[in-house]
């Protein structure tokens, strides 16, 4: 009988050795996800905050070679136009697009900065992070008027939170009928020291100066979205099952530590990695930026209880910005390390298919990027 179990034991594992390794995509959403079934659906509104961070500039876009038979274009003024229409068409005015900082790079020429500042007009970003980058970095705003925020940047000269190209506190704005303020929130890092450009700025203690605005806040809004720049590693690497960041030494986490409760309900990142977690029971997203990905957070708010339904809360994995699928995958990210997959492609001949998100198909924004070269 032991026998027998053992010969049953050796057959299932050998069987399971010899399953083919089952490759899903990566950061790819080519279909429509089923909607979440509420069990509030008279009362209960849905939020999409759509997010970028440290772009950096990316107005071209890159192209990916990891495969030199199948290159393949990511990202810029050509495709994230197209994947932010796709997404505004299926979520229409439950859409808020936020902006983390460092959407400029120093060492690009003023052109480059300018086409940027004109991509984010014509994409109609609700709110943009005024970090310490784009307060050193932008000289002008050439006649283009973005929402800038940002809430712990004090003019010490005028005794009140920086107003450079407009800049405000915060923004308040309507969304599928809720409130939603826009706070945006910069640290001070030594190599400031050097700067210049940043004499006679103080940045304030963040927790102060959110404390300080909450009563006001609180009056105008029903949900409170901070976007902050600092490092954050934490994420679920696109587990459905989003737990709390157990990583007590992240900066991030320090300072969420901090926050008295319900000082805000969500956090943007804005550092060039990938977030998604929970620090102190608020959700936090951002992605690997420089133009190539989209981040997605789903929010629902029970308008007669006039509060968010936790539970219902959905962080995606960043949406990477692809032309173009390897066919044998339905998606464009391929890791060093991950050796089935490369063999995956490999075996189907380096076959490349449309990309498509949310079942629709994607196709370059050439309107937008004549136009950008034209001015």
């Amino acid at each position: 009988m032991q026998k027998l179990k053992a010969i049953n034991i050796f057959l299932l594992l050998l069987l399971i050795s010899c399953q083919k390794e089952i490759i899903r995509p990566e950061f790819s959403r080519p279909n429509t996800p089923k909607k979440i079934n509420l069990t509030l659906d008279n009362h209960t509104k849905r939020i999409v905050i759509a997010t970028t961070n440290n772009f950096n500039s990316s107005v071209s876009g890159i192209t990916d070679s990891t495969f030199s038979q199948a290159p393949i274009a990511i990202g810029g003024a050509d495709f994230l136009p197209s994947y932010l229409e796709i997404l505004r068409k299926e979520y229409k005015d439950e859409v808020l697009l936020v902006d983390a900082g460092y959407f400029v790079n120093s060492k690009k020429n003023p052109v480059i900065n300018k086409r940027t500042m004109k991509l984010y007009e014509i994409l109609s970003y609700d709110a943009i992070l005024l970090s310490e980058n784009e307060i050193l970095n932008l000289q002008s705003d050439h006649g283009i008027q973005l929402p800038f925020v940002n809430s712990n940047v004090i003019n010490l000269k005028e005794n009140r939170v920086i107003n450079k190209f407009g800049s405000t506190p915060y923004i308040i704005k309507k969304v599928n009928g809720v409130r939603v303020a826009i706070v945006g929130i910069s640290i001070y890092k030594s190599k400031l020291k050097t700067e210049g450009n940043i004499s006679g700025l103080l940045f304030d203690d963040p927790v102060a100066s959110l404390i300080t605005m909450r009563s006001q806040l609180k009056k105008k809004s029903d949900i409170i979205v901070a976007l902050v720049h600092m490092q954050t590693k934490c994420s679920t690497n696109g587990e459905s099952d989003l737990k709390e960041c157990p990583d007590n030494n992240e900066k991030l986490k320090k300072l969420v530590k901090r926050f008295p409760p319900n000082l805000v309900d969500v956090i943007i990142g804005g550092d060039s990695n990938y977030g998604s977690e929970f620090i102190q029971g608020i959700p936090v997203i951002q992605n690997f930026g420089h133009g190539k990905y989209l981040g997605q957070l789903d929010l629902y708010y029970d308008t007669k209880a006039k509060k968010l339904i936790n539970s219902n809360t959905k962080i995606y994995p960043p949406l990477k910005l692809c032309s173009r699928f390897y066919k044998s995958t339905q998606d464009c990210h391929v890791d060093k390390d991950h050796g089935a997959k490369r063999k995956q492609i490999k075996e189907s001949r380096y076959q490349l298919d449309v990309a498509k998100f949310l079942d629709s198909t994607i196709v370059p924004s050439l309107d937008i990027v004549n136009y950008l070269k034209a001015n």
